[in-house]
């Protein structure tokens, strides 16, 4: 595996998936890794090491390490390696560990949420925005239809758009069609949809 750093633009679309809708920490210049899960340290159930292998052989990673940072334990994966991601997390589901996503959302996710699917994971983020009731009121990102996969995402962000009197979508802030996101899909391929989670 080339364990190069990202480029440029693939640093810049990850920071835009972060910031503008549900994708989680990406690499950067700093750290080519992706923060994928945090557990907290007060919760007994966290990866260990012998879980850790587990995931590790069952998706291939060569990658895939638990460290500590800010009170809690996270899982980090290369970013070459984040087509991984969603057999993770569907891994840690299946085996009962509860754990957050590092989007701006902290998304919470329950082992009865196993297996993952793109309707599943829009009735999760549904679930964090009711969830968190004023937290979210307001964030424009989760009113646009295109950081969600299906009809019931989009229908459920058109009426959060009309309830927060947010203004009516722009689609030139689509970024999903912007070039820069089909020029880096040749280094990494599907992956913004992936550290979305929106893909099964």
């Amino acid at each position: 595996m080339n364990w190069n750093k990202p480029s440029k633009d693939s640093i810049e679309c990850g920071y835009i998936v972060y910031s503008h809708g549900f994708g989680i920490k990406w690499a950067d210049n700093e750290d080519p890794t992706c923060l994928i899960a945090e557990f907290d340290k007060d919760d007994d159930i966290n990866p260990s090491l012998a879980m850790l292998n587990t995931i590790k052989a069952l998706t291939h990673s060569d990658s895939l390490e638990k460290t500590e940072s800010w009170g809690c334990f996270c899982l980090k994966i290369h970013w070459k390696e984040s087509h991984m991601i969603p057999s993770i997390y569907n891994i840690l589901l299946k085996y009962g560990y509860r754990f957050r996503l590092s989007n701006r959302l902290s998304t919470t996710m329950l082992p009865y949420d196993w297996p993952l699917t793109p309707e599943k994971m829009d009735r999760i983020y549904i679930r964090e925005i009711e969830y968190r009731g004023a937290y979210a009121s307001g964030i424009a990102y989760l009113t646009d239809s295109w950081n969600w996969r299906t009809d019931e995402g989009k229908v459920y962000a058109r009426n959060l758009r009309m309830q927060w009197h947010i203004p009516p979508e722009d689609h030139k802030d689509n970024y999903w069609e912007w070039p820069m996101f089909q020029s880096t899909e040749s280094e990494a391929p599907n992956f913004f949809k992936l550290i979305t989670c929106s893909e099964p």
